[in-house]
């Protein structure tokens, strides 16, 4: 074989392969897609904030879609329920933006990153099996901290700078009541458990999406 044929060959296979990736990358967000609407319409209401299992599902679409693909996913989910697609909990449409939980849909897109970024940077190719999983959990409780951050956040100043808000101005201490108390416990096992999943699921993690 003549090396502008040995070349060609190469370059369709590197294409072939890429193309591949790719559809297994789409595959996989439309899928973390599909389980974000999902896990959003199984619904304990807890005060104004419900009870989903979403920021699980925050957390694992960072861990192995990669923080890239990741925050691509949940972007778009969010976008979904913005332009009026009925994917959140309560429904969707551009009016979601002044409802209490919207701080927690911009949290799930931040999760999705530190989570994909903090596993990708932690686990390397020879990490112990053990080590895997404490990577893993520590990757999830930050991601969630940081969730918990945007929706307290955003729940404390809708609650002091919209009129609208039927519940009244929110101190920091009621924030807190509301927006992270009835879920710190079922979201810490919900840690436990995906990172236990994840650990499980590691070697079909998307690669080169860092």
């Amino acid at each position: 074989m003549s090396q502008p044929d040995h070349d060609k060959e190469k370059m369709m296979s590197y294409s072939l392969q890429r193309r591949k990736e790719t559809i297994h990358a789409l595959t996989l967000m439309s899928l973390f897609i599909v389980l974000m609407i999902v896990s959003a319409k199984v619904v304990i209401p807890v005060s104004i904030i419900p009870i989903t299992l979403q920021v699980t599902i925050a957390i694992l679409s960072g861990i192995l879609l990669g923080p890239k693909m990741g925050v691509l996913a949940q972007i778009t989910y969010v976008v979904m329920g913005l332009v009026g697609l009925p994917v959140f909990s309560s429904g969707g449409g551009p009016g979601y933006i002044l409802t209490p939980t919207f701080g927690y849909l911009l949290g799930f897109i931040a999760c999705s990153f530190v989570s994909g970024f903090l596993s990708c940077t932690l686990i390397k190719e020879k990490t112990e099996v053990g080590r895997v999983y404490f990577y893993l959990l520590l990757s999830s409780i930050l991601a969630l901290i940081v969730c918990y951050g945007f929706g307290i956040l955003y729940l404390l100043v809708l609650s002091n700078l919209y009129s609208g808000f039927s519940d009244g101005n929110y101190s920091f201490g009621k924030t807190i009541l509301v927006g992270v108390l009835p879920f710190i416990v079922k979201d810490g096992l919900l840690c436990v458990l995906a990172s236990e999943l994840a650990r499980r699921l590691w070697r079909f993690r998307l690669v080169g999406t860092r």
